[in-house]
């Protein structure tokens, strides 16, 4: 089966104080980066969210905070675990 992807995506900005939360790629291209990734399957930009948080970082999401909603692009910049 072919794997179907519109690219529309969330990411997430999260922080603490003057903290901001980054992951490293350990794919192409590398470097670090705030948890991101596409919404697929997973219905919409708050399951997305939660699930790319979990995924990425290892960390559940007790509640995020819509910041901005751009044409394929959620960014999320509160995340609470």
């Amino acid at each position: 089966m072919v794997k179907v992807c519109d690219n529309t995506s969330v990411g997430m900005l999260v922080y603490k104080g003057d903290k901001i939360l980054l992951a490293e790629r350990k794919k192409y291209p590398f470097g670090f980066a705030t948890p991101a990734g596409h919404i697929d399957k997973k219905g919409n930009y708050e399951n997305a969210a939660r699930e790319e948080f979990e995924e990425e970082v290892g960390l559940k999401a007790k509640s995020l905070k819509l910041n901005a909603n751009l044409i394929k692009f959620l960014i999320v910049t509160e995340v609470f675990f």
